[in-house]
């Protein structure tokens, strides 16, 4: 379960970087664009930008919740015993799971939404805005995901979460 899970967090971390790229390259072409050629800039460039960044960024959260990377008020908790610490640990993915099914819950009812009503992008694009609005149901179907196995993996190994080194995936 472990592997899958860092299999699909790594693809999901590739395609992330991906659409990061292309949103950083058309920043820049639109950069460039605005100072030596504003003739040929799309009026819809910085639309894209914002929608391949809110995507890439939610392809990363099922990582982040794999690895334990959320931020978490871990002052106190570090300082705790083996064991409350991993009450606490668990308690919080368990929070941070339900969490995400509620997101990813209300994701799904806007996108339905956005879908049933036809709700399209401002600019000369015409982009349905459903496409976008799925960024959030997918990522949290991802972050539940990443839950999932850490509630898992600390359930039937406990402390096995709680070490630096338990995801192979996310070492270079």
């Amino acid at each position: 379960m472990m592997t899958f899970a860092n299999r699909i967090t790594q693809f999901a971390r590739i395609v992330s970087g991906i659409i990061g790229l292309a949103a950083l390259l058309l920043l820049c072409f639109e950069v460039v664009a605005r100072y030596f050629a504003p003739h040929i800039l799309p009026d819809w460039g910085s639309e894209v930008v914002i929608y391949l960044t809110v995507w890439a960024m939610f392809l990363v959260v099922g990582e982040l919740a794999l690895s334990g990377g959320h931020v978490h008020a871990d002052f106190v908790v570090d300082r705790l015993n083996p064991k409350p610490k991993w009450a606490f640990g668990l308690l919080a993915s368990f929070v941070g799971l339900v969490f995400s099914v509620l997101f990813l819950w209300y994701g799904y009812e806007v996108v339905d939404f956005a879908h049933m009503i036809g709700e399209e992008c401002d600019s000369s694009l015409r982009f349905p805005k459903w496409i976008y609005y799925l960024a959030l149901p997918t990522g949290m179907a991802l972050q539940c995901l990443g839950y999932a196995v850490r509630i898992w993996a600390e359930v039937t190994e406990p402390g096995s979460m709680t070490s630096e080194s338990h995801l192979p995936a996310l070492e270079d």
